[in-house]
């Protein structure tokens, strides 16, 4: 169990694992993740080391906090409103009584450590056997799993069999799982601002998703639930009965109101049709009416402060997932167009030499960053400015070169931060052999300029060239990892089934290839089809990303590249404006008056020289005093204005002689 669970369950990222230290009476203690069960209890790492995301929702049940009894009531609640929202379930128990739940998200999807925290709290209010701690600490925050040795000298017993626990975790639990559960338990992911308690429709974006105005605004048909009411929140809307006698259970009265008026919501209701099925003739002024009496003559005015509720809530949740932008792909680092309705390209693509300098470039990349983490990054920058050298550079006897700023190649690289990407290319381009060269250096608006070189004695054959494709970084490696993605594109964009033929290919290790293959089918980008084959899986990129909202991430980020670049272009005006402004002083003592505020005190200090001079050399003429010298003064500006080119490119000081 402990071999077949453990690496499935490991936030992504995460190689090593937790023990139990008997000193310390906690998982203090570090190790390599292995397939090997340790010989003390382990736990796995629920979030993962940067992002802080998790794919599974953990909930740990202690039975110290009440004993076995309490703990198998409680798991049997949760079991309900887990399984009622569309999630599916690992269970197993210790010797001691206490239980794990896991409950896998939707494949390829993952929850913020914000949003897990916010829902074990809402859960820990009501059941209170649940211990919310392992979920509370992003860089140690971990959950001991079936098969594992528990602290009273067994093991953790998994209720069901193992295969239908990797099936669990194959299958996740539906995409709306999260959303959904928010609905059954009546409760929301955040606070709304009071804007939103007193009018829902005064969100310009939600206008898109709902039709009708005031009290007759509900959702637009086809942004609807069209399943029905579930049976038992429709009991509780004609028959009230919070305690769940038809197998549904809410803490209160609130949660189970606001259940039953989100799922309303959900499925097109109005504000007035609500009222009509509450008023005394109503079918549900039993049930939903009654859970209002307690409100007197502020029932109404509740009534729609929750329905505003609903309807904001369900945007944020769920509607804002639906935008068109989920049904494009990229064609540029800044820009998108419409797919087109067939199928994927496949196999090679773009200029025959730039996919052989790219195939070169990955080679000497996988020599020279040979069992080093920089090895994935530098071929995700590499790819990159191969993709800008097609679409904005230009050959130069016959080699190619491309003049590209970090912010542009960071969105070409998948939205890799733009400080990461020049780390990068300081580190290649200084290296011997390096595939690139650095030709012009930035200055002003003009951005560095690269060569793309094969300095090497290798060669690249034409099988190696076909496996390349010149386009950019898919946004969605952010969030899977920028290791598995020459893995993937062997599968799925240049047909490779074989494990070692891929392997070769990539030039990765066996046991490295079988991690990194592991990964891509939990994503389910790609399915195991026979023994040592595999092929494409049943997810796209584009869906991942549509998951993950990575068109907005893409977008803010281009707006604030907008505002960065507007900035530095308005400060280089300001610039040349300041020097003009200095090359037309009249004199050297203007010159550092009109200079930065640093340089204002050395004027300050020759003022103070000059005037405690008692005798001093005759005025320099052109400078202190002008003398009938002979020369014009059109001599006199030029000399000027080299003064005061002197003092500011070489920081020269105009001393008497």
């Amino acid at each position: 169990m402990w071999a077949a669970l453990a690496p499935l369950l490991s936030a992504p990222g995460r190689t090593t694992m937790r023990l139990y230290n008997p000193k310390t009476g906690k998982f203090s203690t570090s190790r390599q993740l292995t397939r090997k069960l340790p010989g003390r209890p382990a736990a796995v790492y629920l979030y993962t080391e940067h992002a802080a995301t998790t794919r599974i929702l953990a909930l740990d049940f202690d039975s110290t906090r009440g004993g076995p009894a309490a703990v198998e009531r409680d798991v049997e609640i949760a079991r309900h409103w887990l399984t009622a929202a569309g999630g599916r379930l690992i269970v197993d128990r210790s010797t001691n009584g206490g239980m794990h739940i896991i409950c896998p998200l939707a494949p390829a999807t993952s929850a913020t450590h914000a949003e897990i925290t916010h829902l074990t709290a809402v859960l820990a209010a009501h059941l209170p056997t649940l211990d919310t701690s392992p979920n509370g600490n992003i860089a140690t925050g971990c959950l001991s799993l079936p098969g594992t040795l528990d602290k009273q000298g067994g093991h953790r017993q998994l209720l069901g069999s193992l295969r239908d626990a990797l099936d669990t975790i194959a299958d996740g639990s539906t995409p709306d799982f999260l959303p959904t559960l928010y609905a059954h338990l009546g409760i929301l992911k955040r606070q709304p601002t009071p804007a939103e308690t007193t009018a829902p429709d005064n969100c310009p974006a939600l206008a898109q998703f709902t039709t009708g105005n005031g009290d007759d605004l509900r959702l637009a048909p086809a942004h609807t639930n069209p399943t029905p009411i579930p049976a038992q929140v429709l009991h509780y809307a004609i028959h009230g009965d919070p305690t769940g006698s038809a197998g549904r259970a809410w803490p209160t009265h609130s949660e189970a109101r606001m259940s039953v008026i989100y799922h309303a919501v959900m499925r097109g209701y109005t504000l007035n049709d609500l009222r009509a099925l509450i008023a005394p003739n109503g079918p549900w002024h039993r049930g939903l009416g009654a859970a209002f009496n307690r409100y007197a003559s502020r029932a109404d005015k509740a009534l729609s402060r929750d329905f505003s509720k609903a309807i904001n809530h369900y945007y944020e949740m769920v509607l804002i997932h639906r935008h068109r932008q989920h049904k494009v792909q990229k064609e540029s680092p800044g820009g998108t167009t419409s797919k087109a309705a067939g199928p994927a390209t496949r196999g090679a693509s773009g200029p025959v030499e730039l996919r052989r300098w790219l195939a070169y470039a990955f080679r000497w990349a996988d020599a020279e960053y040979q069992g080093r983490r920089q090895r994935w990054t530098v071929k995700v920058v590499l790819q990159a400015l191969a993709y800008l050298a097609m679409k904005s550079g230009e050959q130069v006897n016959g080699v190619w070169v491309v003049a590209v700023g970090g912010r542009s190649l960071s969105l070409a690289a998948g939205l890799m931060t733009a400080d990461a990407v020049w780390k990068v290319l300081r580190d290649v381009r200084d290296r011997v052999g390096a595939p690139l060269i650095l030709t012009r250096r930035a200055v002003g608006r003009e951005a560095d300029a690269y060569a793309l070189t094969r300095q090497g004695a290798q060669t690249v054959d034409i099988v190696a060239a076909e496996r390349i494709r010149i386009e950019p970084v898919h946004d969605a490696w952010q969030i899977l990892g920028w290791r598995l993605q020459r893995i993937h594109d062997l599968v799925v964009h240049h047909g490779l089934t074989d494990r070692a033929d891929i392997y070769a290919a990539a030039a990765v290790t066996r046991s490295t290839g079988d991690a990194i293959i592991l990964d891509l089918q939990i994503a389910g980008l790609i399915a195991v089809t026979g023994r040592g084959r595999v092929g494409p899986g049943p997810t796209t990129l584009d869906a991942i990303a549509a998951r993950h909202r990575l068109h907005d991430t893409r977008q803010d980020r281009i707006e604030r590249y907008r505002a960065e670049r507007n900035a530095w272009h308005q400060w280089l005006d300001n610039k040349h404006d300041e020097q003009a402004h200095l090359l037309l002083a009249q004199t050297a003592d203007e010159a550092y008056l009109r200079g930065p505020r640093r340089d204002r005190a050395l004027a300050m200090h020759a003022a103070y020289l000059q005037s405690v001079l008692a005798t001093g050399p005759p005025p320099m003429p052109g400078y202190d005093t002008p003398t009938d010298t002979g020369e014009d003064d059109e001599t006199l500006v030029i000399e000027r204005r080299a003064l005061t080119l002197l003092w500011e490119m070489l920081g020269a000081v105009v001393v008497r002689c």
